[in-house]
């Protein structure tokens, strides 16, 4: 069980400037928790969307829920939408049939979020552990795919034979064609002459029946790669098969049944600018949601049942821009200031829910069990997000290199005056201006003097150019 107080003061030390956002997923995670005892989900546990402005935390959120789940931001499945613009990256999903482009590859979706503590599964289920008949199925197992490997390897030389054998075939029946041409325009010219070309016969006798003979040679050779084509993929149809009983026979032993049956955490998939991917993988995601399993190409399939599927989405990212940067048209109650901050949101949630319609189904809107809304940063929040960053690379100076850095605050405010022209953008703006203004230079710095330790304070000189004091520990004296 999730202890949800400990997840709400967790991500909100962590995700600064969104309350709101934090308050909407973890209630929504509480409830499920509540209701699971009680009725039985038939997708999966949550589907949410997120919708804001740009660099407002919508990732940073759900890296954060992943490390609370398990220990590491990156114990998460994230799937970058922009990858997903054509109707046949459905496949980088599930994974391609044998025989295929990218058949071997790990599809996105089996990818299983990984507790930081929990113990390797390699080692859990080493051989060590295992039967007499399950180490039998697994060495069986491990002969296939190296057959099934080697087989892949034969078919892309076939392949590349064939297209080169085909090459060539057209490259002679080119030839063939000017030859015939040659010889209709040296038989018009007999006729005309009244006498026979010596050429011509020359042509005849020699020219095309050596092409002809080659080109024969050559539609003999293509069509016998053919065959071993097709015989490769039938043996390689056959290990599949194999593959796949072996996988069920294991799954029957002891070892296999515990490892089906282990609880297993909230695995969080990511699918990040979900409106950028083809309107067949929206498709696709439909099936998922409403049946909460993945089926793969290899005939195995995964429930998702227990996994919380997260969408974010930059819709309207131009409206929100203008709302950002007060450019309205038209006129507005005295009441709503432009820095009032509520009546933003209201706009922003109101301008995003209305281009969700132009671009989401309402087929895929009504499988959203939420949507969680992202506002603008403010002034504070960009400064506490600057202290958690700076924070976080002064640790690393003390572990790594044993130097303590001060930060003046008129250096702070310095980095934060120079991100906030650009709202649009949101704390990206501020991480680069960061790195650009402090880090590098301070990178610089360190680099000319190897093995320095002590004390570093950055401040801003009078004409706000950054300076670094370098502060040598002084030595115990000697006993």
């Amino acid at each position: 069980m999730i202890n949800i107080s400990d997840l709400r003061d967790f991500l909100s030390k962590r995700v600064r400037g969104q309350p709101k956002a934090i308050e909407t997923l973890c209630n929504y995670i509480e409830d499920m928790q509540n209701l699971g005892s009680i009725e039985e989900k038939v997708g999966p546990m949550g589907v949410m969307l997120e919708l804001g402005p740009s660099g407002s935390g919508k990732t940073e959120l759900v890296r954060c829920l992943a490390q609370y789940l398990y220990g590491s931001k990156e114990a998460m499945t994230k799937i970058p939408c922009g990858n997903l613009t054509e109707p046949h990256t459905v496949h980088m999903l599930t994974g391609s049939p044998p025989g295929y482009i990218g058949y071997g590859d790990p599809p996105l979706l089996a990818k299983k979020a990984q507790n930081k503590n929990q113990q390797d599964q390699d080692t859990e289920y080493g051989v060590e552990n295992l039967g007499e008949r399950e180490i039998e199925l697994l060495n069986s197992g491990q002969h296939l795919a190296e057959q099934n490997h080697k087989l892949l390897d034969e078919i892309q030389d076939i392949i590349m034979q064939w297209s080169n054998v085909n090459s060539e075939l057209g490259i002679y029946g080119a030839y063939m064609e000017r030859l015939l041409g040659g010889l209709s325009a040296l038989k018009a010219l007999e006729e005309l002459s009244g006498r026979k070309s010596e050429k011509k016969q020359k042509v005849e006798v020699i020219g095309i029946d050596k092409i002809e003979s080659n080109m024969l040679a050559m539609q003999i050779e293509a069509n016998s790669l053919a065959d071993l084509l097709h015989k490769k993929r039938l043996e390689l149809n056959f290990i599949y098969q194999e593959l796949v009983s072996i996988e069920a026979e294991f799954q029957k032993t002891d070892t296999g049944a515990s490892r089906i049956n282990d609880p297993e955490p909230i695995p969080i998939i990511l699918f990040d600018e979900i409106e950028k991917a083809h309107t067949k993988i929206h498709d696709f995601l439909l099936d998922l949601i409403e049946n909460g399993e993945v089926a793969f190409s290899n005939g195995t399939k995964r429930s998702l049942k227990n996994s919380l599927i997260i969408f974010t989405s930059n819709v309207a990212a131009g409206s929100i821009s203008n709302i950002l940067n007060d450019n309205f048209i038209g006129f507005r109650p005295k009441a709503t200031l432009s820095s009032d901050a509520d009546y933003k949101d209201r706009k922003i949630l109101a301008v995003s829910e209305k281009e969700l319609k132009n671009v989401f189904s309402p087929a895929f809107r009504s499988r959203l069990d939420d949507i969680i809304v992202f506002r603008e940063l403010t002034p504070v929040e960009f400064g506490q997000i600057l202290d958690d960053h700076i924070e976080l690379f002064c640790q690393a100076l003390r572990m790594k290199r044993e130097v303590e850095l001060l930060v003046r605050d008129d250096v702070k405010e310095f980095i934060i005056q120079k991100s906030l022209h650009r709202p649009e953008v949101g704390a990206r703006l501020l991480i680069h201006k960061l790195r650009s203004v402090l880090k590098r230079p301070f990178g610089r710095e360190l680099a000319s003097r190897p093995g320095f330790k002590g004390t570093v304070k950055a401040s801003l000189d009078e004409h706000s150019n950054l300076s670094f004091e370098f502060l040598v520990l002084e030595k115990p004296p000697e006993p």
